[in-house]
């Protein structure tokens, strides 16, 4: 099994202890890793990130318990936080390199855009977990707000894959917005492309976007902007 592989079975093994210890009932699940466990978004993401459901409530003492959890299923916690803004947890297997970081943030704006969904993976298809997910439509007013403020490939490709799905409309953006888009996309360069986003994406998947690039997306905005 390759390390993304391996990787994206131990987060499913995370989610399943988070349904166990009914952490998820309080909790929307989106980002990447979203896209790719429920909707299958062919490329690897490797944090698990989350919206609190409820202001009203602190979620400390489910935070607390939940880190108990993970301590004595054996996992290691490199780091845990309960900042202003987030709760964040690292984990580490033991004797192990790579990280998962647990990320939940204290907002609930996203949850009248909540859907019930499954989330499962090829690499662990003896699990299957239902929890609360954001909507795709709240996924793509989210990843316009990412790429905007990071600029990060990731979020390009995950923008492509939504507006493929009928989940984003650029037509629905101002002009500025839809610019600032265009100069972004047309800005990562081959090494972007080879370097940092191929080793998130299966063979063949790597194979077409090295070959095609964003060649769908910058056809999307510059036919929107031909037409404003």
């Amino acid at each position: 099994m390759n390390p993304m592989a391996e990787h994206e079975r131990w987060e499913m093994e995370i989610l399943d202890e988070m349904r166990r210890a009914r952490a998820l009932n309080h909790l929307i699940f989106g980002g990447g890793t979203m896209l790719r466990l429920c909707h299958q978004l062919p490329r690897y993401s490797v944090d698990l990130d989350f919206y609190l459901r409820e202001l009203k409530k602190s979620f400390d003492d489910e935070f607390n318990s939940l880190c108990d959890v993970f301590s004595k299923i054996g996992l290691e916690i490199t780091d845990t936080q309960a900042k202003h803004f987030t709760y964040l947890i690292e984990l580490r297997k033991r004797r192990a390199s790579r990280r998962l970081k647990i990320e939940i943030r204290k907002e609930n704006k996203q949850a009248q855009f909540v859907e019930t969904a499954i989330a499962f993976s090829s690499e662990a298809p003896e699990l299957q977990v239902r929890l609360n997910a954001c909507t795709l439509r709240q996924m793509w007013t989210n990843k316009i707000d990412s790429i905007l403020n990071r600029k990060l490939i990731r979020d390009a490709y995950d923008i492509e894959f939504l507006l493929r799905r009928g989940a984003g409309d650029l037509g629905s953006l101002d002009l500025n917005t839809n610019g600032q888009l265009l100069k972004i996309v047309k800005g990562f360069s081959k090494r972007d492309f080879v370097n940092t986003l191929g080793p998130l994406l299966p063979p063949e998947e790597r194979r077409r976007v090295t070959s095609t690039g964003f060649n769908f997306l910058e056809g999307e905005l510059n036919s929107v902007l031909a037409s404003k």
